[in-house]
């Protein structure tokens, strides 16, 4: 839930980039959407390790952190191309030059974006069943060799 609001503001930009060129400052938002999303993702795997889920103990947990993982990485590589493309609009001294700079490519972006946000939510929310092997071993160990009902609530 960390990144929906980031995703909802480069949705934003990506749109309003067509209409007003000029006055499209992205700069100070792309500066303050690395550390955030870093953030993110630290806090998720310090969560994980704080609490019972743990972080290799189920499959759901290993699917949101390749989910930000995929993320952070993705976004890496696309604040060059949106700070291109704003620096070009505020450049442009014509319709023509505009019209060469519309693309979906923001646009797509921001909506797989919120796709894997709304999957990483589901996920939050659902928590499908699914050990491990890992996980397994270890409620195994603590549990003295079985799995579920209250020998679960033994491990934090």
């Amino acid at each position: 839930m960390r990144w929906v609001p980031s995703v909802a503001t480069l949705r934003r930009y990506s749109r309003s980039a067509e209409a007003t060129p000029k006055r499209l400052d992205v700069r100070p938002y792309l500066h303050a959407l690395l550390p955030l999303s870093l953030a993110s993702l630290l806090t998720g795997l310090i969560q994980s390790l704080g609490t019972r889920w743990g972080l290799f103990r189920h499959y759901w947990l290993i699917a949101k952190l390749a989910m930000n993982l995929i993320a952070v990485g993705v976004l890496l590589l696309y604040m060059q191309t949106l700070a291109y493309l704003a620096s070009a609009a505020r450049g442009a001294t014509s319709a023509d030059d505009l019209h060469r700079l519309r693309g979906l490519s923001p646009v797509v972006h921001g909506g797989a974006a919120v796709v894997l946000l709304l999957t990483a939510l589901v996920l939050s929310v659902v928590k499908p069943r699914g050990l491990t092997g890992y996980g397994q071993g270890k409620i195994a160990a603590v549990s003295g060799g079985g799995v579920g009902g209250e020998r679960y609530s033994v491990l934090r």
